[in-house]
């Protein structure tokens, strides 16, 4: 199995969980860090 580290775009942290699909279906991840100002986020736009 291989493990891959998913880190915030915004700012890099790696406290991050998922928060259900986008509208399209998309994963949705979630960025625990409290200073970060961006809170969810999609790996692949495309």
């Amino acid at each position: 199995m291989l493990f891959k580290a998913i880190v915030c775009p915004s700012c890099q942290s790696t406290d991050i969980v998922k928060h259900g699909p986008s509208g399209e279906g998309k994963k949705r991840y979630r960025c625990r860090n409290t200073e970060c100002k961006r809170c969810t986020f999609i790996l692949n736009y495309t």
